[in-house]
């Protein structure tokens, strides 16, 4: 990733720094079986977030936006 873009300066300001943000984002995507692990952001305060999603038609906060989506189903390794 390039570090100097808007969206690792804003990773490593919410997350104390970007590898601080990757390794959340790798230990949402290895905590549970299949589903994805989704970067979020909200777009009422801006604020970014890692998720688990098990379904791809629920449990998706309403009104945000997916911005990197980590697939691990067993048909994505």
């Amino acid at each position: 990733m390039n570090k100097s873009g808007k969206l690792s300066k804003k990773l490593a300001e919410e997350f104390g720094s970007y590898e601080n943000w990757e390794a959340d984002f790798k230990g949402v995507g290895a905590m549970r079986g299949i589903g994805w692990a989704i970067l979020y952001q909200d777009p009422a305060s801006g604020k970014l977030f890692n998720q688990w999603i098990n379904e791809h038609d629920v449990g998706h906060p309403a009104g945000c936006n997916p911005l990197l989506i980590l697939d691990v189903f067993e048909h994505a390794s």
